[in-house]
């Protein structure tokens, strides 16, 4: 003990110096460059000891102890001085003795103590030891608690899941089931539509047929030919009676100086001869009803070749080939092939002629919808045209004094009723003599 308390002291014993000795100004610099090392290896060989040492270095400074060996040697070659020097060697040896026995002691303090810090510290690692454990056991505890807890979550979103995915499933076949359904009911509503719509179209280009036979549907007239012409012939000599009247009556109008007596007897004979072509006319009707409009023979053979030239049409777009075939034959053919085509499509799967339906509506619809685009961007572009040149027209700017148009005053002419009123009678007057009562 006592030599490391000697170790541990020499290594902070500095040399003797002379505290009123000035250095050179010269080795100042290198003067405390020196101190401050020193200081610096002191403080980490201070830093690098251990507690034991520490401690030592604060003890105070005793006198190292000499062994008996050296007590004896010393006797032995003092031996000429034991008369005079007897009572001085028992006062050192009694205070060596003293000096050893406390130094003993104090090591033994300090070993306890180190002991004792030792074991406070085994203690206390042991707690810490026994405390993990604990906490660690609780944590094992609580880890499987929760692994169990999670095991039974899982167990219990599993069998969930697959609940939902069951309903899912029935849920997916029944909408797939409905949305067969509806595309049937739909499909089903476009063959009915397109069949209506064709319909409409067949009555529609008949109801021409039937206005033009509606118009000969008297049964006398269609017995003979000459029939027809009787009554034709008839009708002109009619129109041609009142064409001659008119242009007479129209002569004396404008200015022919015929007299009144004159006028009035001529009157009076062709108002005769109309009641009289009246009656036969009515004697000989062959019905009691109202005549139909007339049609000429010009209009009916425009009527018969413009029919004609829409069943060659409709047969070349059918066929897409030209024939002399008489028109009802050729009607024939095309409604032949239409009932073919229609058993032929009894046949077909409705989902491909859906598909189909799809098809051309989809183009139809892309046609319409290009067709659409083009006309914005052709509107859009007139309007950017038309800005454009709206902004780069020169602004009209009104100089000097502003002029007045020159306008006529309104004149207000009062009607003469009186006069109005006998110009309409004698119009009426006028074209009742020329047509009778019966054309009204």
């Amino acid at each position: 003990m006592s030599t490391r308390s000697s170790t541990g002291s020499a290594l902070f014993m500095r040399p003797y110096t002379n505290p009123f000795k000035m250095t050179q100004p010269s080795e100042m610099f290198g003067y405390k460059e020196a101190k401050v090392l020193r200081e610096r290896e002191a403080r980490s060989s201070l830093l690098s000891m251990s507690l034991v040492q520490r401690t030592n270095l604060l003890q105070p400074k005793i006198p190292p102890c000499k062994s008996q060996q050296t007590t004896i040697s010393r006797s032995t070659n003092h031996s000429s001085n034991v008369s005079t020097m007897s009572r001085r060697e028992g006062k050192e040896a009694r205070s060596q003795r003293i000096t050893e026995f406390i130094q003993s002691k104090r090591e033994v303090y300090m070993t306890q103590l180190l002991i004792d810090m030792k074991t406070q510290e085994i203690n206390r690692l042991k707690k810490e030891e026994s405390d993990n454990e604990k906490e660690f056991a609780d944590d094992e505890s609580e880890i499987s608690k929760t692994g169990e807890k999670y095991k039974y979550l899982t167990t219990k979103i599993e069998e969930e899941l697959g609940k939902a995915r069951k309903a899912a499933e029935l849920a997916t076949l029944e909408h797939v089931t409905l949305q067969q359904k509806q595309k049937r009911q739909k499909l089903a509503n476009d063959i009915m539509r397109s069949e209506i719509s064709k319909n409409e179209e067949t009555l529609e280009y008949y109801k021409t047929y039937q206005e033009f036979i509606d118009k000969f549907n008297d049964e006398h007239l269609m017995d003979s030919p000459d029939n027809l012409i009787n009554e034709f012939t008839q009708i002109e000599n009619e129109n041609l009676f009142l064409i001659r009247e008119c242009d007479y009556f129209q002569k004396a109008i404008n200015g022919t100086k015929i007299p009144t007596e004159n006028i009035i007897k001529e009157v009076n004979s062709s108002l005769a001869q109309l009641e009289e072509i009246v009656s036969k006319r009515d004697l000989t009707s062959h019905s009691k009803v109202t005549p139909k409009p007339e049609i000429s023979e010009e209009n009916t053979v425009a009527e018969i070749k413009r029919l004609a030239e829409l069943i060659h049409k409709t047969f070349y777009n059918c066929f897409k080939i030209d024939s002399d075939i008489p028109p009802i034959a050729k009607l024939e053919k095309i409604e032949n092939t239409m009932e073919d085509m229609y058993k032929a499509l009894e046949l077909v799967s409705p989902k491909f002629i859906a598909e189909k339906q799809a098809k051309f509506d989809k183009d139809r619809r892309e046609l319409m919808r290009i067709e659409q685009q083009k006309e914005k961007e052709r509107i859009q572009q007139e309007k950017k045209e038309q800005a454009l040149e709206r902004a780069n027209k020169p602004i009209k700017r009104n100089t000097g004094r502003h002029l007045m148009e020159r306008s006529l005053p309104l004149h207000y002419q009062k009607t003469n009723n009186e006069a109005l009123l006998r110009q309409i009678a004698e119009q009426q007057a006028m074209e009742k003599f020329l047509f009778g009562p019966a054309l009204e």
